[in-house]
């Protein structure tokens, strides 16, 4: 299987291969939660300026944030018959462990012609920073065979 990426926008960071897939970064503000509710809009366009000027936003306690990293399936090459593609999301460098910011675990196969968007969690008490251009997952392509069921 073969994927090609297409950035959104210049200023985003080009995607980083590794063996098993490629590590994204966090590029814009998509959607804010905090609890069960969506955060307002004012305070989703300020934060999506903020980090746009600033360059890092800090996520309360408990926050959820869906960044968008700027990256896109341009084509998938190379999908055997009987397989079907997706990209599985995961986190990257112990971030959790490391700085308490949980990358919910995605996988995406419908819509690959999308902005891919990672989902974090701050799972700490305490106001946690997240900068533009941070290596904040990574996206492993994967391979489904399809099956096929009859009642």
């Amino acid at each position: 299987m073969v994927i090609k990426l297409k950035r959104t926008s210049q200023e985003v960071v080009e995607p980083t291969l590794t063996g098993v897939g490629f590590i994204v970064t966090a590029h814009t503000i998509l959607k804010m939660y905090k609890g069960s509710k969506e955060l307002d809009e004012h305070r989703l366009q300020f934060l999506q300026l903020s980090f746009q000027r600033e360059g890092h936003i800090n996520l309360r306690s408990f926050e959820r944030v869906l960044v968008g990293t700027g990256v896109k399936v341009e084509e998938i090459q190379s999908v055997p018959d009987g397989y079907r593609p997706e990209l599985q999301i995961r986190d990257r460098d112990n971030i959790l462990l490391k700085r308490g910011i949980q990358v919910v675990p995605d996988i995406i196969s419908d819509n690959l012609q999308n902005e891919i968007g990672i989902t974090l969690i701050n799972i700490t008490p305490f106001l946690v920073e997240i900068h533009k251009s941070e290596c904040v997952a990574l996206v492993v392509p994967n391979l489904v065979p399809i099956i096929k069921t009859e009642i």
